[in-house]
């Protein structure tokens, strides 16, 4: 062919431009027909890959929120375990201490000198 051809070499079938947008909805008509099934129910379609995808959804939601409420409790029954050893710890150390005091009241007692005043 020479370069200084004007004219183009491949031919274009007639109104191929003007039908493509209606060749192209036939085609993905039925392309979507076999790829998704679709169910007539009462008059409407049902979508079962949006479907689907609402029950996933949905048990992951839930799954989610049970796993989350169980790591709550146990997260709270670790709270209240170390919240009453710590009060068994005060109360101990609240318990020593009003012993120490009273060992050392009744040592001071021991010590005093008493003056009658009679």
């Amino acid at each position: 062919m020479d370069m200084n051809d004007k004219r183009l070499p491949f031919e274009v079938p007639e109104n191929y431009f003007e039908d493509f947008a209606a060749r192209m909805d036939a085609r993905l008509a039925e392309e979507m027909k076999s790829v998704q099934p679709e169910v007539e129910t009462k008059g409407k379609r049902i979508d079962f890959r949006r479907l689907a995808a609402l029950v996933a959804s949905s048990a992951a939601v839930f799954a989610g929120l049970f796993v989350g409420g169980v790591g709550l409790m146990n997260m709270q029954q670790r709270v209240d375990n170390q919240v009453a050893e710590i009060v068994a710890q005060e109360s101990y150390v609240d318990e020593m201490l009003e012993m120490m005091d009273i060992y050392h009241i009744e040592l001071a007692l021991a010590d005093a000198e008493f003056v009658n005043e009679d």
